[in-house]
């Protein structure tokens, strides 16, 4: 497998949120601090507009750290490491403010929020309540599913939306100088849905044959992604009926509440068990829709799932949807879970194709 450059590429399609972070630290130079956090999902560049700010905060003490998994039941353990550099004391919250404000000019920047311990991410927003007249200027991120309401609701916020087409194509432009065939460019550009960190993780992963279109590019995103590494996580975390839930609603873009509860009555499952992954952020409910939240999430729990569960899904899905007004959806289901002996799937598909 074909690596690119590891040099981190330039930001793209984050005009906006960029513009925001240069005010931030406008506000800190003119004495009248502000704070801003950042929120967004895994690979939409929080990490990456952190750096660009640090790196444009010119005359700044830079006090940097992130939120650690490990450290969450131990309180002030992230801020003793944000201060480290001013004071190696634990202190509190008001204590914290006045060390800051004996400094010149001074930006704050922390990562991953919402794995901060409890303690830490309360002195955060009492700081960031507190920044007029001070030449502090504060950048917070966090991931929503996992801690969107950790920070104080005030405190201004902005959410990183998926990259648009053009600066998707942009970036895979900035990661393969050489150019990609162009019908590989589009199946990356879809695969990644919007998130960056996606197309950095599946440009990196093309071999030369991919990148020239000899060869079929990928349908999801490649075994050493970063991204696919998280969305195992969570999607392990959930009990096995809520996994075969979520299996159901990912292999079935347009599934309805009233199908799902016929598909788990089919295959025994136990409906609520789909509240595991609704309280996860996984799955959502909308009106009479289910739906996996992040498109990316949607292919790993799909692609993830063994042969034979898939399968499984989609004969369930294929009896559902037999009495349905959708034909197209049934049959799609049964070629999904072909019967070797069975030809009609693909004679049915082929007439409705003519049908259009």
């Amino acid at each position: 497998m074909a690596r690119q450059s590891e040099v981190q590429p330039p930001l793209r399609g984050r005009a906006a949120e960029t513009a925001a972070l240069a005010s931030v630290l406008a506000a800190a130079r003119a004495g009248d601090g502000a704070a801003l956090i950042l929120v967004g999902a895994t690979g939409t560049g929080k990490s990456a507009l952190l750096s660009a700010a640090a790196a444009e905060a010119d005359g700044f003490l830079v006090l940097a750290t992130s939120g650690s998994p490990n450290e969450t039941d131990l309180p002030y353990a992230g801020l003793r490491r944000l201060l480290d550099p001013v004071t190696g004391e634990e202190t509190s919250p008001a204590g914290a403010l006045a060390l800051l404000r004996q400094q010149e000019r001074i930006l704050v920047i922390v990562d991953d929020v919402h794995h901060l311990d409890r303690a830490s991410a309360d002195t955060l927003s009492y700081l960031a309540r507190r920044l007029d007249n001070t030449a502090i200027g504060m950048v917070l991120a966090l991931d929503p599913a996992d801690g969107g309401d950790v920070l104080d609701r005030t405190i201004p916020r902005r959410t990183l939306p998926p990259l648009d087409e053009r600066a998707g194509r942009a970036l895979l432009d900035d990661l393969s100088p050489g150019g990609l065939a162009g019908d590989v460019a589009d199946a990356l550009v879809a695969i990644a849905a919007g998130n960056p960190l996606a197309l950095v993780d599946l440009a990196r992963s093309l071999t030369p044959e991919q990148v020239r279109g000899e060869q079929a590019p990928p349908v999801t995103l490649p075994p050493g992604s970063r991204l696919l590494a998280a969305h195992r996580d969570r999607l392990s975390a959930l009990p096995p009926a809520a996994r075969w839930l979520t299996l159901l609603v990912a292999a079935d873009e347009e599934l309805t509440t009233h199908e799902l509860a016929d598909a788990a009555r089919r295959s025994a499952t136990d409906l609520r068990a789909l509240d595991a992954a609704v309280a996860a952020g996984i799955v959502r409910v909308d009106a009479d829709r289910v739906l996996v939240n992040d498109p990316l999430l949607r292919q790993v729990a799909y692609h993830d799932a063994g042969l034979a569960d898939r399968l499984a899904a989609h004969r369930v899905l294929a009896d559902v949807t037999a009495g349905g007004v959708d034909r197209l959806r049934h049959l799609l289901h049964r070629a999904d879970a072909p019967d070797g002996r069975d030809t009609r799937p693909a004679r049915l598909l082929a007439r409705a194709a003519r049908a259009g």
